[in-house]
């Protein structure tokens, strides 16, 4: 029987991860990621965007059209007006943007969550001339769905403290029918009827996110990453890398010919189907199974439970009372008790830069978030080499592939942001590849994506 360890460093030795360790990694998520695209029905799921489609996203718009938007992500809802970029040296805008955050009793109820998602959109088109025209819609959402459409989609299981049980719902007819309610408003004096509603592009989050890269960065963007509340990725493959069963049924817009297509893929990648390289490289560690068992679906994001901003704060609390408890220090104190001994009372905001955060609460915080840089620059290099991306065009020349990414989790958790860019770099090095992977800022790359997708459609059409 092993000894306890007696100092910090060694009890937070199951954290420690390099260099060495993350290209290791990379190489088996690539291959991992080749056997889940071809065999998973919830992992490496199709979406109908096309390259004629991401042409239209990734083009300027010539007027001021702005498209309503909705992005449904873990934490809150968002919904505003997304102006795209009209020329090559400006930005996609927002305007009368709000959000709001997800009251708890309504996740596990879908007609009060869609009712109450109706109610945010009714609101902000109050503010709007009447008109008999109907309004397009473009919606991120940030979990699994099945798409054959672009407009359609069917929600499969949920996660991040999501209960609702009726899975494989059409998520357009609850948004349109949780809006209905909402759509004719009476005072006293008058009787206001707003317009109709009509969907016109769904994607999930990751997707929006590679959308609004696209529409920022053109051909440069490689992928799309989301580190907030929870942890995907986005990236175009042919659809000879799929199981032939995830495309029946696929419509393709712009004339594209689905045997040789290149479609957009929400990857899901923080599901189970990737677990296998974190059990390989024995990089999960007692804690992360502590804090697996407890989740509402235990095992069903592995991944995220280990890089996702739901569950780090957690995941430190649990680290940080073990090591505690193994020194015998007693947790004194009703604040400091309900802080470390309930269950996901500190959360990662509370962890990030510019808080009081100090000693060996820190030295557990960096330990979680180095751990969890590493899987995702080990991860995104094993997406990027899977998708062909990090071949190189000119083996004179070095080419730039552009991540783009959106989260709070990784803009504020200390050090993340920076150690996953130093992780990616350092493996392409070792590698000798020409090609320089950065991460760049992708801000509101939900509700953004949502809106230059809504347009893209309605152009394409």
């Amino acid at each position: 029987m092993m000894a306890s360890p007696t100092n910090l460093t060694d009890f937070l030795a199951p954290f420690s991860i390099d260099t060495k360790t993350v290209h290791s990694l990379s190489h088996k998520f690539t291959f991992n990621f080749q056997k889940v695209a071809a065999e998973s029905e919830t992992q490496f799921l199709p979406t109908p965007i096309t390259e004629s489609i991401l042409q239209s996203s990734s083009s300027t718009v010539q007027n001021n059209d702005r498209y309503l938007a909705i992005d449904i992500g873990g934490t809150n809802l968002r919904v505003a007006f997304v102006q795209p970029s009209s020329s090559s040296s400006s930005q996609p805008t927002l305007h009368s943007h709000t959000s709001h955050t997800f009251p708890s009793h309504l996740k596990s109820s879908p007609d009060l969550l869609f009712s109450w998602i109706g109610s945010h959109i009714a609101n902000l088109l109050l503010s709007l001339p009447p008109s008999s025209s109907s309004v397009p819609l473009g919606v991120a959402f940030s979990f699994p769905m099945a798409q054959t459409s672009l407009s359609q989609a069917k929600i499969m299981q949920m996660g991040k403290g999501f209960g609702i049980a009726q899975e494989h719902q059409d998520l357009a007819t609850q948004i349109i029918r949780g809006y209905e309610r909402h759509r004719t408003t009476t005072t006293t004096t008058t009787t206001t009827a707003l317009p109709e509603l009509k969907v016109v592009a769904i994607l999930n989050d990751a997707v929006a996110t590679y959308i609004t890269a696209v529409n920022k960065f053109g051909r440069k963007a490689g992928m799309g990453l989301i580190v907030g509340t929870g942890c995907n990725a986005t990236i175009p493959l042919g659809v000879e890398s799929l199981g032939a069963n995830k495309t029946l049924g696929l419509e393709l817009g712009g004339g594209d010919s689905k045997g040789d297509a290149v479609v957009v893929i929400n990857t899901e990648w923080s599901i189970s189907g990737t677990v296998e390289p974190l059990k390989e490289m024995r990089i999960i560690t007692r804690w992360d199974e502590e804090l697996d068992s407890g989740v509402e679906i235990p095992g069903f994001q592995p991944l995220e439970y280990m890089t996702g901003g739901r569950y780090l704060g957690e995941l430190v609390r649990i680290v940080y009372l073990g090591w505690l408890e193994l020194k015998g220090v007693k947790v004194e104190g009703e604040e400091e008790e309900e802080r470390f001994k309930k269950s996901y009372a500190i959360g990662s905001e509370e962890l990030s830069k510019g808080k009081e955060v100090e000693g060996d609460l820190l030295e557990v915080v960096l330990a979680v978030q180095r751990r969890a840089a590493g899987i995702v620059a080990a991860a995104t290099v094993g997406l990027l080499r899977f998708g062909g991306r990090l071949s190189g065009k000119d083996e004179e020349e070095e080419d730039e592939v552009v991540v783009g990414y959106t989260g709070g989790c990784i803009e504020y958790f200390q050090n993340y942001l920076e150690d996953t860019q130093r992780f990616i770099d350092e493996i392409l090095e070792m590698e000798g590849s020409k090609v320089k992977v950065v991460l760049k800022p992708c801000n509101d790359g939900g509700i953004i994506g949502a809106g230059v997708l809504a347009g893209a459609a309605l152009r394409s059409q």
